[in-house]
């Protein structure tokens, strides 16, 4: 996910579902397979596993990022990943 200073985040573009890196296919398949994309200067590139998207609220509802970011500014990558664990662990109320 991109997050730029001004813009609303957004999901970077996966022209596929394939399985986990490491898992299923052979290392010199993957040498292809290299996506670029620009990011603007003062954004930040977030990366993040399953557990994040997977946590879901009383009512089953899965977490969104791109919802829960989306409107925020942070000075810094602790402060986007300070708020964002906060932020996951309120939304599953505290069920981690």
């Amino acid at each position: 996910m991109l997050l730029p200073s001004q813009t609303p985040p957004r999901y970077l573009p996966v022209p596929e579902s394939v399985p986990p890196l490491g898992l299923g296919r052979e290392p010199e398949a993957l040498r292809d397979e290299v996506r670029r994309t620009d990011v603007p200067p003062g954004a930040f590139l977030l990366l993040y596993t399953d557990g994040g998207t997977e946590a879901r609220d009383t009512h089953g509802e899965l977490y969104d990022p791109a919802v829960a970011l989306a409107g925020h500014t942070f000075r810094d990558s602790d402060d986007l990943t300070d708020a964002l664990t906060a932020d996951i662990v309120a939304y599953a109320s505290g069920a981690l």
